[in-house]
């Protein structure tokens, strides 16, 4: 992975916490499901939970000046609305941009 594009606000303690550490691992959530017994064709096994995490060690840039081609790119993602009423609202004027 080269890059990772997201948001959030200066005034979120990350933004400090970032600035002066740029090291993270983030975190992602893959499937999940309930694993039964009877599905694993084993009746002696106890129920499980199967899942497929993701963790992501990164050095993170905040860059003030990305936040307009940020909000431009995310705005091309199905989860438009949300997008939408940030530029309507300009509220994007206080947001950051994370890029690994």
């Amino acid at each position: 992975m080269t890059e990772l594009i997201g948001h959030f606000a200066c005034t979120n303690p990350l933004h400090a916490a970032l600035t002066r550490d740029p090291k993270a691992v983030i975190l992602f959530k893959g499937p999940d499901a309930y694993l039964s017994p009877a599905h694993a064709g084993r009746r002696d096994w106890g129920p499980t939970w199967n899942y497929a995490p993701l963790r992501v060690w990164a050095d993170i840039t905040v860059d003030e000046s990305l936040t307009r081609p940020a909000i431009d790119l995310l705005a091309t993602l199905p989860d438009v609305d949300l997008i939408e009423t940030v530029i309507h609202n300009d509220i994007n004027k206080s947001l950051c941009v994370v890029d690994e």
